[in-house]
């Protein structure tokens, strides 16, 4: 029962979010997956399934990027996304938990700026701007 309650809330915040919103919680995601990623590699257990969750999150970042509103910044974080994706793969393959560590403040840069970004436009909902396109 509270899992339903939890998703209902979950699906309720999503469907009230403006894009911007939206970013900032793929990328919420993105550093509880990498830094859960992170920590079952030090503990020596399997850390694909959270790894795959952070690629997933990554893919859809980069497939929300509006090339045509601004294609220099779209470019350089689709980089961004395909590295920290080589790297999370590689600390899977390679049981290095510190290539995690190295990346997450990068990362975690990113959500404040999206954070930042999303405080001074004040939150448009579906009117197609975003922050610096995304």
């Amino acid at each position: 029962m509270s899992q339903d309650i939890g998703r209902t809330y979950v699906t309720n915040a999503v469907r009230s979010a403006t894009p911007g919103q939206l970013i900032i919680m793929l990328y919420d995601g993105l550093i509880r997956f990498a830094t859960d990623s992170r920590d079952l590699l030090r503990e020596g257990k399997p850390a694909a399934d959270s790894i795959n969750r952070c690629i997933r999150i990554l893919t859809e970042l980069n497939v929300c990027l509006r090339f045509e509103v601004a294609p220099e910044f779209c470019d350089r974080l689709s980089k961004l996304y395909e590295f920290y994706t080589v790297e999370l793969s590689r600390a899977m393959h390679q049981h290095q938990p510190e290539i995690i560590t190295n990346i997450l403040p990068m990362i975690e840069n990113l959500r404040d700026a999206w954070q930042t970004a999303e405080q001074q436009v004040g939150g448009k909902k579906d009117e197609g701007e975003t922050p610096e396109g995304q």
